[in-house]
C-alpha cells in the first residue's frame, strides 16, 4: 500500500515538473525526489496506523477468531479508519503544540 502511494506521489511530481512550465523553471529533480520521499513516508505512516488499528480492532472484537468472517472484516475496516483518524489527530495536535510554543 505504501509503495503504491510512493509511486503515485512520484507520478504526480513528474507530471507537475514536466507539465507546468512555471514550476519547471524553479523545481529541480532533487526537490521532486525529496517531496516524493516525504509523501511516501507519510503514506507509510498512514498504512502502519491503519494496519495497527485494524489488528487492534479484530483482537478486541473477536479474540478467539470464532465469529463469522464478515464480523472480522467490519471490525477491520472500522479499526483501520480509526487508526488513520487517531494518527491525523495526533499529528494535528503535535503541530498545534509546536506552533503554539514557538510564537
Amino acid at each position: 500500500m505504501a509503495f503504491g502511494f510512493t509511486l503515485g506521489a512520484a507520478l504526480f511530481g513528474l507530471l507537475v515538473a514536466i507539465g507546468n512550465p512555471d514550476w519547471r523553471s524553479y523545481l529541480t529533480a532533487e526537490e521532486v525526489v525529496r517531496s516524493v520521499a516525504f509523501y511516501g513516508l507519510c503514506g507509510v505512516g498512514v498504512a502502519v496506523a491503519s494496519i495497527v488499528g485494524s489488528g487492534i480492532s479484530i483482537v478486541a472484537v473477536d479474540r478467539g477468531i470464532q465469529r463469522p468472517p464478515g464480523v472480522r472484516v467490519r471490525a477491520s475496516v472500522v479499526g483501520a479508519a480509526a487508526g488513520a483518524l487517531v494518527l491525523g489527530v495526533d499529528v494535528s495536535a503535535s503541530i498545534a503544540l509546536v506552533d503554539g510554543s514557538t510564537s
